[in-house]
């Protein structure tokens, strides 16, 4: 499976971002050098502003019928016992499932077994989640890329089950044997 047609989207905008920093940079050198200081909208571009990351329309993404499938996964800041660690370092280069409550009670033992191949990190984040709440307000559980993209939420229509098993036939996922 190729990666290039649902990254060129973020692709460009990581370009255009560093065109923008770069643009910024001269602006700055040449108010340095007596020259106007950086304009409002100068500023706004080069430090990245209001800029979100692209949403994936192809790849590996269950689309469903919700609008976070695709999106870039909020980071959160409140994981481990202490609640000192990001979902970054919890889960590493790995995927993830999370919900408020353990997702691994919403999982047949072929689900189970399908996501511990993959190393993948099940993750009963509570009540306090952050932004992650906005999606398991409406959702039991999500199912986020190693990239930290979502790749699909729970529904009425799709529960855990039928969205591994969804992703194992369209992403050709295959877990270690144990």
């Amino acid at each position: 499976m190729s990666r290039r047609p649902p990254r060129r989207p973020h692709a460009r905008a990581l370009v255009d971002h560093s065109v923008a920093v770069g643009q910024l940079i001269d602006a700055y050198a040449a108010a340095a050098s007596g020259g106007p200081w950086p304009t409002p909208a100068e500023i706004e571009s080069g430090y990245g502003g209001s800029r979100v990351r692209p949403h994936l329309t192809g790849g590996l993404v269950i689309d469903g019928d919700d609008e976070w499938a695709g999106r870039y996964s909020p980071q959160l800041a409140a994981l481990g016992p202490h609640g000192d660690r990001r979902l970054d370092q919890v889960v590493g280069p790995n995927w993830a499932v999370v919900g408020r409550d353990d997702p691994a009670e919403l999982m047949s033992p072929v689900t189970a077994q399908f996501w511990d191949g993959l190393g993948a990190k099940v993750l009963c984040l509570g009540a306090d989640v952050g932004p992650m709440g906005t999606i398991l307000d409406r959702h039991h559980a999500a199912v986020i890329r190693p990239d930290r993209y979502i790749c699909a939420v729970t529904s009425e229509a799709n529960d855990l089950d039928t969205l591994t098993d969804h992703i194992r036939t369209r992403g050709a996922l295959t877990p270690v044997p144990a």
